[in-house]
């Protein structure tokens, strides 16, 4: 048998075992990368997959320019003066022409470097070189003798434009006619742009990235104060987009409509104000605006101030792959009857056989002019949810008490959703400091009191198997069976759902009404076994601590009893 070497290593190997000492979460991170370094030295075999790891990733080209000849270039430190204190900043400076031979080391690495820049999973953004400054006719002169392009395999690039006064359309504008090399990025890339502050448009902006690159994949824009307003149409010039990521700017309606006429877009996030002028008077309803539209839409984030409206918007989605859709609206007057065509909207569309997620957020005050409530009262607001097949996750969070559900809706989700994984119906309660504000405990029979019982989430333990979370406002208070709707009083007896148990491991009280803990306790370890985390609701707290420890020690009392059932059925059977 052959001595094992490093040469018997593959190169997966080799990129694994790289991966995790460059990205490590170890404290001493720095250490790590630099024994990853020092093995790229070891030997050829291991340097050229090690280095592509190196060089993956830069912040800016700095890096790539320090490796130019001493004889061609230097840094001079200049101090700018701050108040209050002195601020260096280091110039690369040229000692003679360049020519081509100057440029082998860079180009060494250059072709390594597949994303450029920082991304924005943090708004906060400081650019490693943050003090180097290189003038533009440095920039001339090293494009003019250096590679094109620069960088040949970038596919990623962030970009942070900032300062006072700061002219982000000249600035995208110099990064392609001198980093970018005029137009010599071939494949597709992703695009990210952190703006911090500026004095340009949004349209301009999105001018000179169709000039950068007409391939661009993805695009983020992210900015740190108020939201610019994007028009025009010139986003029709990036046919091959498929993902787009603009909460930050405020579309107008030429421009949504643009947006979803391209063709292969399938992931995008976008903000939409619909109190502005220009969307006032706007509808789907015709032929101009409702012509395939958002054809291939896999994924949407949508931040609007209209849920009527919104409600129109879905109508415009002919894609039939949309599979999670996250709604976020800020509305003065919602009402239960605006609910309902939104409802309708998604229970009509051409994707409600593919729909897995949906998330609707709504914040505003459910009250008419006169403050009259206008909050739904009755479960057939959200009935076209039904259709939605393939639903793994629900989730209805809004400033309403949940008291249209009721247990014969409760027992048809089970039937239409046999693949939910969580449902959450959540009223947004407010908070006083840092402690929410006891909830009065409504009688049975009241407006606000929930019509959901305990013995009406039965059908969920039966049905959901796959079910993880829970939120639904219920009455968990005992009822006499005279009390109880047709549908629970003609039913089987609670029985243990050992057998057919759900995966359900976190039930949430919030808007629940707490009855007797023991019998709380003891429905619930009979339907949902496998309760880990039961959150309390906002009345009765001490109700909800002491029934969690009952529910427990039923658990670990019917544990043993099934333990000593199966030792003795084992022991007959011998």
């Amino acid at each position: 048998m052959q001595p094992s070497t490093v040469y018997s290593l593959s190169h997966e190997v080799v990129t694994r075992i790289g991966s995790l000492l460059f990205n490590s979460n170890d404290v001493n991170v720095v250490t790590s990368r630099k024994a990853l370094i020092s093995l790229a030295t070891t030997c050829r075999y291991l340097s050229e997959p090690l280095l592509d790891i190196i060089w993956r990733e830069l912040p800016d080209t700095i890096p790539l320019f320090l490796l130019l000849p001493s004889d061609l270039c230097t840094t001079t430190v200049e101090e700018i003066p701050l108040e209050p204190w002195y601020k260096q900043r280091t110039e690369l400076v040229l000692l003679r022409t360049p020519v081509a031979d100057d440029f082998k080391r860079v180009a060494m690495y250059s072709h390594r470097v597949k994303i450029l820049g920082y991304r924005y999973d943090q708004r906060v953004v400081k650019p490693r070189h943050e003090d180097y400054k290189i003038p533009s006719h440095v920039w001339d002169m090293l494009a003019m003798h250096g590679p094109a392009p620069l960088l040949p395999n970038l596919v990623e690039l962030h970009c942070t434009l900032s300062g006072p006064r700061f002219d982000t359309k000249a600035s995208i504008d110099h990064l392609h006619e001198i980093m970018l090399q005029r137009d010599q990025i071939h494949g597709p890339i992703d695009f990210s742009l952190g703006i911090c502050s500026g004095s340009s448009s949004a349209h301009e902006v999105i001018q000179s990235i169709t000039r950068i690159a007409p391939n661009l994949r993805a695009f983020q824009w992210f900015q740190t104060y108020a939201k610019w307003d994007l028009r025009g149409q010139d986003i029709c010039n990036l046919p091959h987009m498929s993902e787009l990521d603009a909460l930050s700017l405020q579309v107008a309606p030429d421009t949504l409509h643009a947006i979803g006429a391209l063709p292969k877009l399938s992931d995008l996030a976008v903000a939409v104000d619909f109190s502005t002028s220009e969307w006032r008077d706007w509808n789907y309803t015709s032929s101009e605006h409702s012509v395939g539209l958002f054809p291939v839409l896999v994924q949407l984030q949508l931040e609007t101030v209209n849920l009527s409206k919104t409600a129109e918007l879905m109508k415009t989605i002919t894609s039939p792959f949309l599979a999670n859709l996250t709604v976020k609206v800020r509305s003065w007057n919602p009402s239960g009857s605006i609910l309902a065509a939104f409802c309708s909207a998604v229970g009509g569309s051409p994707f409600q056989r593919v729909l897995r997620s949906l998330d609707l957020t709504i914040q505003g005050s459910w009250s008419s002019s006169d403050g009259n409530p206008t909050y739904p009262t009755h479960s057939k607001v959200i009935e076209p949810l039904l259709s939605l097949g393939r639903l793994e996750k629900l989730r209805l969070e809004a400033h309403l008490p949940m008291v249209f559900l009721d247990n014969a809706f409760v027992d048809e989700m089970s039937r239409a959703w046999p693949n939910i994984r969580e449902i959450r119906f959540a009223q947004v309660i407010e908070q006083y400091g840092f402690q929410c504000r006891e909830e009065p405990i409504p009688s049975i029979g009241d407006p606000d009191c929930p019509k959901v019982t305990l013995l009406g989430l039965s059908p969920l333990a039966k049905r959901c198997q796959y079910l993880q979370v829970l939120q639904v406002p219920v009455d968990m208070r005992i009822r006499s069976p005279e009390r109880l709707e047709p549908a629970c009083r003609s039913g089987p007896p609670l029985f243990h759902m050992r057998s057919r148990r759900s995966d359900l491991h976190t039930f949430i009280g919030e808007g629940c009404v707490m009855g007797d803990p023991w019998e709380v306790a003891s429905c619930l370890s009979l339907m949902f076994p496998q309760i880990r985390k039961i959150r309390c609701g906002h009345s009765s707290i001490a109700k909800w601590s002491f029934m969690s420890e009952v529910y427990s020690e039923l658990l670990r009392a019917r544990s043993e009893e099934w333990g000593w059932a199966n030792q003795a059925s084992q022991e007959e059977s011998q």
